[in-house]
């Protein structure tokens, strides 16, 4: 019956979220590349640079053979930073100079966002329509100085949000309107705070914690942020939610320093330092600390854990590893683990088992998208990396069973 229901459904159709019972992990790196990284990640896939014949703005979907290359033009150089919402942001060489760009999952959606004021600029993430990154502008008699940075999809609609009193300033991640980084008053990496925008520079607050040296908040979600702070010579892996005085510590008492990177749904992620990287998740506190490096194949020397994406069944992680033998290189790396929900028909974690999530479902497994990644055949919730009818069978046992 679940087949005859399964063909059905498809064909009316024509034109997810995974409940992984325990953690997976798929090696994106693709064959003949000298090194990889994934910097980003939601609904639509991984994204992240490539070292290829060049260096190349680069796109998964679940698996190495998946890879695409986002560049626009051939034998330039460009790469992804950061994703959300479909969109990806990053640079691309122009003329031997860095300038910000987005994509919206192909070569040919790229869009150059460098402001015409700028002598160089990054774009470091992309959400709900906005861009955030850096552009560097000529301060006379201070400096090229670089300036934390907000488009809305086009270089024209560029927003310095550099605030006043302070030389430098840099956005690394956007959600939902709140943009973070953090700003600087030396050159020499002093005077460091983490720093939380709501689109305009007027709006900047620091979320610096009294007695802190520095302070950097690298990813957003909702009313979470993340990132690192050093007290005395360590530093710390940190969430705030929205004040200094919000501050959580998610530092290991064993290690020597951790820092975060990404947050998505109260699950952090980043990395640790005890002798070497170790890729690293929480949820909400020190000692929810998954340790992603132990899950790697043999190998590796160290990882780090890039960015997060969760659809509240399943966790999806992306970053990268460090290789043990000779050539010592980087290769891009997906972890998927279990969510917040536990129900696998529950797609969008609503409590409720409706349409919206039959459809949801059944769209990302037309797509074929690793958020259709259920099972790899066993009926036990684990995800293969792959999106098959057995991916499409255990969604519609559950879907029927309402859980």
């Amino acid at each position: 019956m679940q087949r005859r229901l399964a063909a059905t459904l498809l064909a009316s159709l024509a034109c997810a979220a995974p409940a992984a019972a325990q953690w997976s992990v798929v090696v994106l790196h693709p064959p003949g590349a000298s090194r990889s990284a994934a910097s980003g990640v939601d609904a639509t896939g991984q994204y992240g640079t490539v070292s290829a014949a060049g260096t190349k703005a680069s796109r998964w979907n679940g698996s190495a053979s998946s890879w695409t290359s986002l560049n626009a033009i051939p034998n330039t150089s460009a790469n992804v930073s950061g994703a959300g919402d479909g969109h990806q942001a990053g640079g691309v060489v122009v003329s031997m100079t860095d300038q910000a760009a987005m994509w919206s999952g192909s070569a040919s959606s790229q869009i150059i966002l460098h402001p015409a004021a700028a002598a160089f600029s990054m774009a470091w993430d992309a959400a709900d329509g906005e861009q955030v990154g850096e552009a560097a502008i000529e301060v006379p008699g201070v400096c090229l100085c670089q300036h934390a940075s907000l488009w809305r999809g086009s270089a024209a609609s560029w927003v310095d949000l550099n605030p006043p009193g302070w030389n430098m300033s840099f956005a690394t991640s956007v959600h939902a309107g709140r943009q973070v980084g953090w700003v600087q008053s030396g050159f020499q990496g002093n005077g460091i705070e983490a720093s939380l925008w709501h689109g305009t520079a007027a709006s900047w607050q620091s979320l610096h914690p009294p007695g802190a040296l520095t302070s950097s908040a690298w990813g957003v979600h909702g009313d979470e942020q993340v990132g690192t702070v050093t007290f005395t010579t360590q530093s710390h892996a940190v969430v705030w939610r929205g004040t200094p005085g919000s501050i959580v510590d998610l530092h290991p008492s064993f290690a020597l320093q951790s820092w975060a990177r990404g947050v998505c749904e109260g699950t952090q992620v980043g990395w640790i330092v005890d002798g070497f990287k170790r890729a690293s998740l929480w949820r909400g506190t020190a000692d929810s600390r998954v340790d992603l490096h132990a899950l790697l194949p043999p190998g590796y020397a160290s990882s780090e854990a890039l960015d997060v994406w969760t659809n509240g069944v399943s966790t999806f992680v992306v970053g990268s590893a460090t290789t043990a033998a000779s050539p010592v290189h980087e290769e891009a790396i997906l972890w998927i683990g279990p969510g917040n929900c536990t129900c696998a028909a529950d797609r969008n974690c609503d409590g409720g088992v409706t349409i919206e999530d039959l459809l949801g479902y059944l769209i990302a497994f037309a797509d074929g998208t690793t958020a259709a990644d259920l099972d790899n055949g066993t009926a036990t919730g684990t995800p293969d990396g792959g999106v098959t009818i057995e991916d499409l069978l255990y969604f519609l046992a559950r879907f029927e069973d309402g859980c």
